[in-house]
């Protein structure tokens, strides 16, 4: 029986008069009983309705973010060493001289024609004296070889001798002038040797490496130096088959270096084939002068080919879940905002924004910030950047 209609009967019995002592004393206890219940009743209701509160879910307050489509220009991204345009090997033609001076050293800047290396001539100075000698000797027995055959003409005219002397006389002539012939190239080879006994640079340029040193004796073909020609750098980009396809002269190649600073380079060229073992091609571009790079760095770079249009979305409403890139796509469909997580595929970044290859259309309006809290048709509460800094506030 419930508890109201047992104080209803209770009430009804008082009215008609009741005056058994007996019976007040069970009426008392009995709305004493039915009081107790109502009160416990009323309690469990109302822990009931809280329990319910509790569980009831609450709407996150997000922002939201729309789709924008945007012009941005194509990027291919690629490493490779840094690397001399054209590096230049000096080395000595004439060996077996000892060096006495250096006009340079690692680092250096020279100038086209700038002495680099003299070697000691004393030797080839006295040997040149000598050819000199025997080429005035040779002048001189042609000399008398020509006279002597010149008077035989004469004398064959005139049948004083016979043609085997005129003969004979005329051979010696020959021989003599080709002796002296051979004296003087003896003498302008040698003199060319102490030409070639200062080495000097084949172009601008600045000194990459430098193998020789003051007192050395030097054999005939060795490399004294090494000089970077213009002081020209270029990078050496590695490329796919697909990338190395979109080259074309004079983009733009923006370098990130080991240090941290950039470098701009334009590029050049393409290598007409690919590498059998890593299937990369290698493009080239030339560097800019002023920068940091040196020879023998390995640098990162962004190659910038003709502009696209792109839908992007800010960075921060891309999450990485399971290895894949993922956004919270908002649902208004209804009277509650909800949100779906959809699966996305990136392309290009560029500064705080990133291309959405596919997976969102321009219309879609995303969570822009804190989609990492939410799961897939969670409600959500739309709120504008302004309130969310007052809130901070």
């Amino acid at each position: 029986m419930r508890p109201q209609r047992i104080l209803d009967q209770l009430h009804r019995t008082l009215m008609r008069g009741v005056r058994s002592p007996t019976w007040l004393m069970l009426i008392t206890l009995a709305i004493a009983v039915v009081g107790a219940t109502t009160h416990v009743a009323a309690l469990a209701e109302g822990a009931s309705t809280a329990s319910h509160a509790e569980l009831r879910p609450v709407a996150l307050a997000v922002v939201a973010a729309r789709v924008e489509l945007r012009t941005w220009p194509l990027i291919v991204e690629a490493s490779g060493p840094v690397a001399a345009w054209e590096e230049a090997s000096i080395g000595t033609l004439v060996g077996g001289l000892r060096v006495i001076a250096l006009g340079a050293n690692v680092g250096d800047v020279v100038k086209r024609g700038a002495v680099l290396v003299r070697f000691d001539t004393d030797s080839l100075a006295s040997e040149e004296a000598g050819l000199r000698a025997e080429w005035a000797q040779a002048q001189a027995q042609a000399a008398r070889a020509d006279a002597d055959a010149a008077r035989a003409k004469q004398l064959e005219g005139g049948g004083a001798i016979s043609d085997q002397d005129a003969l004979q006389y005329r051979t010696q002539a020959d021989t003599a002038r080709a002796q002296m012939a051979v004296s003087a190239a003896r003498l302008a080879g040698k003199r060319l040797q102490i030409k070639q006994a200062v080495i000097v640079a084949p172009d601008d340029g600045v000194v990459s490496a430098r193998s020789v040193s003051v007192g050395a004796v030097s054999p005939a073909g060795q490399e004294l130096y090494r000089l970077i020609r213009r002081q020209r750098l270029e990078w050496r980009g590695e490329l796919t088959a697909a990338q190395i396809a979109q080259i074309r002269p004079g983009q733009i190649a923006r370098l990130r270096l080991p240090d941290g600073s950039s470098a701009v380079a334009h590029m050049r060229q393409t290598a007409p084939g690919m590498n059998p073992q890593t299937r990369l091609g290698t493009a080239y571009a030339d560097i800019d002068a002023g920068s940091t790079a040196r020879p023998g760095m390995f640098a990162s770079a962004r190659i910038e080919l003709p502009s696209a249009p792109a839908r992007v979305v800010p960075a921060t409403s891309v999450l990485v879940r399971d290895g894949r890139s993922v956004v919270a796509l908002l649902d208004e469909s209804s009277s509650v905002v909800s949100v779906r997580i959809r699966t996305v595929v990136t392309g290009r970044r560029l500064g705080s924004e990133v291309e959405i290859v596919d997976g969102l259309k321009e219309s879609d309006r995303i969570v822009k910030e804190g989609a990492s809290f939410l799961g897939d048709g969670d409600a959500v509460r739309l709120i504008t950047p302004a309130a969310t800094v007052d809130k901070k506030g």
